[in-house]
């Protein structure tokens, strides 16, 4: 693609899904979702919103373990229809392809306000390269810190899952970024969609628990994953926020915030999954982090 091209696909993709006004391009529908964010947290990357975080300490669980997150930067909505499909036409991204069929949103001009789907660890780091100014997936704690970690059930606080904040299995499908503004996380941050719509990619493989030298599981309850897969190199998480991978990555990937596939059970702050790095599983997606 000539660099002329390049840089007005870029732009018309920006303005599209700045977070500041949705205009009708690249097959969106109109749809506006401008943050009340208060300005001192919010900043505009590439055009895109992107929420600031002072970093601080967060508890994984509520008993353990105390992780010390440095600050960090979120974008505020997950990664859409629209700009995924504006790095697949620039040659950023390779796309999904043929997988997941007509349930893959990236084959639809007219989905372009939802959020992207079928996404792979692949995909995620495809687009964070296109995207630029630093992007990368959130590490697990970051995504934690940013969801309230153990001081609320849910990102948006201790009141239980509805359709009105989270569009999950019970819900009709997946639902315009930042359209469920009760979904939001508590003022003065607002992220959106930190519950429900898709589970998000972290940067993190998975592991079982914490700590691999100290996996404890209930009676009668097996891991996702076999432990031998999980935690090759033993350790824990590290104490620093970033994220925690194996010397020769994983085939899993930690993913959080529940999604329109599953129960509303799954939006729980204390939930989380893995996700196979290479499948495209038709609930996950991803939104970017980046260290200012």
């Amino acid at each position: 693609m000539k660099a002329v091209t390049r840089d007005v696909v870029r732009l018309r993709w920006r303005l599209s899904i700045g977070g500041f006004a949705v205009i009708g391009v690249l097959g969106c529908t109109p749809h506006t979702h401008k943050p009340t964010v208060d300005s001192e947290h919010l900043s505009e990357v590439g055009g895109v919103a992107f929420i600031a975080f002072e970093g601080g300490e967060v508890h994984m669980t509520v008993d353990r373990p105390l992780i010390d997150v440095p600050p960090f930067e979120m974008m505020r909505h997950e990664v859409t229809t629209a700009s995924f499909r504006a790095c697949v036409a620039d040659g950023g991204c390779s796309g999904v392809g043929g997988q997941g069929g007509r349930d893959c949103n990236q084959h639809y001009a007219q989905r372009g306000q939802l959020p992207i789907n079928c996404m792979t660890a692949r995909d995620a780091a495809e687009f964070a390269t296109w995207f630029g100014y630093g992007a990368r997936l959130p590490t697990e704690a970051e995504w934690v810190f940013a969801a309230g970690g153990t001081q609320r059930r849910y990102p948006w606080g201790d009141e239980g899952p509805t359709c009105a904040n989270a569009a999950t299995q019970e819900c009709e499908g997946l639902k315009p970024i930042c359209s469920l503004s009760a979904g939001q996380t508590p003022a003065p941050r607002e992220l959106c969609d930190m519950g429900g719509n898709v589970a998000e990619l972290l940067e993190d493989d998975w592991h079982e628990g914490y700590d691999c030298d100290n996996v404890s599981l209930p009676a009668g309850i097996r891991p996702f994953v076999p432990l031998a897969d999980a935690c090759s190199n033993g350790g824990s998480i590290p104490r620093d926020g970033s994220a925690w991978n194996e010397s020769s990555r994983s085939a899993y990937r930690v993913i959080r915030g529940g999604s329109d596939r599953l129960p509303r059970a799954f939006v729980a702050n204390a939930k989380r999954h893995p996700a196979v790095a290479h499948v495209g599983d038709v609930g996950v997606g991803f939104r970017l982090a980046r260290t200012p």
